[in-house]
């Protein structure tokens, strides 16, 4: 079906007004699990391409964040920022910052410093495969530093 741009705004118009407007899942009249104009979660989901686009901004805002309060952030071998962005993502970046001497070693480019602050914390008990991984991307760095000594 064919619609015009006034005929797309109208029925915009009485949604909006009948759905209402939440940036949270909220149960609907009939129980359902409901987020923004009356998108049914528990029945649709979200489609792929928002689902990307809101990965693509949270990554952006942890980004952003990191960079404002980490003055050295930008200057971090790619492999640290991932990790750091990784983690971040994970546990927020407010509980990210409480990692004073893992970010204080990647300040100061002790890459095993960092390895061995993720390994000894209560996140890398909680997390398992997570840390293990992420450690092992800081290890390289370390490694791959020793070859080249």
């Amino acid at each position: 079906m064919e619609q015009s741009t006034d005929f797309k705004q109208k029925l915009q118009s009485v949604l909006r007004r009948h759905e209402g407007y939440e940036k949270f899942p909220y149960k609907c009249t009939a129980g359902k699990t409901t987020i923004g104009i009356g998108h049914n979660l528990d029945d649709n989901g979200l489609p792929d391409h928002i689902i990307q686009a809101l990965f693509e901004y949270d990554i952006e805002q942890i980004a952003n964040e990191l960079s404002d309060r980490l003055e050295f952030f930008e200057r971090l071998p790619e492999t640290i920022q991932i990790v750091l962005l990784d983690m971040a993502f994970n546990l927020g970046v407010p509980r990210l910052m409480k990692f004073k001497k893992m970010l204080r070693f990647a300040e100061l480019g002790e890459w095993f410093g960092v390895y061995q602050q993720m390994l000894d914390s209560k996140w890398a008990k909680q997390v398992g495969h997570r840390a293990d991984d992420l450690s092992k991307m800081v290890l390289s760095l370390t490694t791959n530093n020793l070859r080249h000594d």
